[in-house]
C-alpha cells in the first residue's frame, strides 16, 4: 500500500491526472487507488482494475465537482486474484506524473 505523506488541496473543477502500469506476476493483477480526507473520511475512488494480462501504460483523468471540495490523501493498494489456485500470485502498480491541477 501506498499512502501519500501530505494533502492535496482539492477545489470545484480541479483535474487529477496520472499515469499507472500495472502487471501480473504470473496470474491477475488487482489494483485500486482512492483519494482519502482525513478530516471526514470521505472517499474519492480513482482506480480500480483488474486483468489477468499486462495492462500497459494507462492514464487516467478525473474532475472533481464542487461536492468533493477538502484536502485528500492519495491511497493506492496493489494485488492478485489467483487464477492458478495457488501455483502462481503476485502483482506489480507503478504510478507516475500525479498531478493535481487547479482550475
Amino acid at each position: 500500500m501506498i499512502v501519500s505523506e501530505n494533502a492535496g488541496l482539492v477545489v470545484a473543477g480541479t483535474r487529477l491526472v496520472f499515469n499507472w502500469y500495472a502487471q501480473p506476476g504470473g496470474d491477475a493483477y488487482n489494483v485500486f487507488g482512492y483519494m482519502l480526507n482525513p478530516a471526514n473520511g470521505n472517499t474519492i475512488v480513482i482506480l480500480d482494475d483488474m486483468s489477468p494480462n499486462n495492462g500497459g501504460l494507462q492514464t487516467t483523468a478525473i474532475t472533481f465537482t464542487g461536492a468533493q471540495a477538502g484536502n485528500y490523501h492519495f491511497v493506492f493498494v496493489c494485488g492478485a486474484f489467483d487464477y492458478t489456485f495457488g501455483r502462481l500470485v503476485g502483482a506489480t502498480l507503478i504510478i507516475d506524473n500525479i498531478n493535481l491541477i487547479q482550475p
